[in-house]
């Protein structure tokens, strides 16, 4: 028997090493996002009604996804922590300084390249796995990825030539 690596095995592989590799980075720029969307938005806000929504949480509206504007341009929707107060029409937005609205898009550009570069090395990830084939190649150019392959499902019988070459030169 051979062990030999499917699409679907280099795919889970591939997924479970670019989290490794990816992650933690992604999730740490989604917080800092994060967390600048909703001090862009309390810093906009009163206090006093800050303090309200506080006190009776039960008459304000709380989003993880705030729409965000600065003045004469179209708004952008950002994440933001579970618990933002959201006070303005969400077509409108919140608005903000252009000097705020451009840190937040520098903040969500950085996000959005981090998941990027996560799904194209999940790509070349796994196309390099389907090359290697089989396991034995695999534990010569990348020992890495043996913890992340299951080789359990994918024993398959190693192809026997003797009967076919038999027929061919017959």
């Amino acid at each position: 028997m051979s062990k030999v690596i499917t699409r679907a095995m280099a795919d889970d592989a591939a997924k479970k090493i670019a989290a490794k590799a990816y992650n933690k980075k992604v999730e740490i720029a989604l917080e800092k996002l994060k967390k600048a969307v909703s001090e862009a938005v309390y810093a906009v806000y009163p206090k006093p009604l800050v303090a309200l929504a506080n006190e009776y949480p039960a008459f304000f509206k709380f989003h993880a996804s705030i729409r965000i504007c600065y003045e004469g341009h179209y708004s952008t929707d950002f994440p933001a922590q579970d618990n933002t107060l959201d006070c303005y029409n969400s077509y409108n937005g919140v608005l903000v300084s252009i000097e705020v609205y451009g840190k937040l898009e520098k903040l969500r550009h950085a996000y959005k390249n981090l998941t990027n570069q996560r799904e194209s090395y999940e790509h070349k990830v796994s196309d390099a796995l389907v090359q290697l084939k089989s396991k034995k190649n695999v534990e010569a150019n990348f020992p890495e990825a043996l913890e992340f392959l299951d080789f359990g499902s994918s024993n398959v019988p190693a192809v026997r030539c003797e009967d076919l070459r038999k027929i061919l030169y017959s």
